[in-house]
């Protein structure tokens, strides 16, 4: 019916972009221009780390897709040497999912603590992340992920799925790309890193934003965008 000949596309990935052609045809006018995320701080703040000792924060609405229940799930299988605190903010968007997750929090043991803050406001997500070792982020999907790229931008590493565009984390020594059934895992090898090994992986996840944010021509993007 050519519904869509006259539509120009706003892909903010090139996979972004195979997608609309996938779904829509190869003929469509699609142009590429990246979220425009928080510019990384110049400079981090360094956060104090003990061998196992963890701080992780989940900021994200809360919702089936990020998987918050299986994640708190996870928390159930750490060992007693692990001490973990996490720290839930965001809104509930699904009240029924959110009774589940209330639920499982119940039954965690002493040695991993819950605590539910509400939603954040924009200006106070850097100072929180900073308060923080690391973001825990396990979606089905995303097609950027700004918190995970805000937490970077501070210097904290993120723990995540292989379902976004931050791939090959612990290679760069920026964060851990995990499946769920190895979560446990991985985040007691996080809450058993001593100081120097955790601050490589701080350093590592400000410089892969630092990065990221210095090869970004977001203002030709967007010219070409709405030109």
């Amino acid at each position: 019916l050519g519904l869509f000949d006259q539509l120009h596309w706003h892909a903010t990935t090139v996979d972004e972009a195979k997608d609309i052609n996938r779904e829509f045809g190869a003929a469509q006018q699609i142009f590429v221009a990246g979220n425009i995320p928080r510019q990384p701080l110049a400079n981090y703040v360094q956060a104090e780390k003990h061998s196992g000792k963890l701080q992780l924060l989940y900021l994200s609405v809360i919702t089936a897709k990020k998987q918050l229940l299986e994640t708190l799930q996870s928390l159930m299988h750490l060992p007693e040497h692990c001490s973990v605190q996490l720290t839930i903010a965001g809104p509930i968007k699904e009240t029924d999912y959110w009774a589940k997750c209330a639920a499982v929090i119940k039954q965690l043991p002493q040695h991993v603590q819950v605590n539910y803050v509400g939603d954040v406001y924009p200006e106070k997500v850097s100072l929180l992340m900073q308060q923080h070792h690391a973001l825990v982020l396990m979606s089905k999907g995303e097609n950027f992920g700004h918190a995970l790229f805000e937490s970077m931008a501070v210097g904290r590493p993120i723990i995540t799925s292989h379902y976004t565009p931050w791939n090959d984390l612990q290679a760069k020594q920026a964060g851990w790309n995990v499946a769920l059934t190895d979560l446990p895992n991985s985040i007691e090898q996080i809450a058993m890193m001593d100081q120097e090994q955790y601050d490589v992986f701080c350093s590592g996840t400000h410089q892969l934003a630092v990065d990221y944010f210095s090869k970004q021509d977001f203002i030709q993007q967007y010219q070409q965008l709405f030109g």
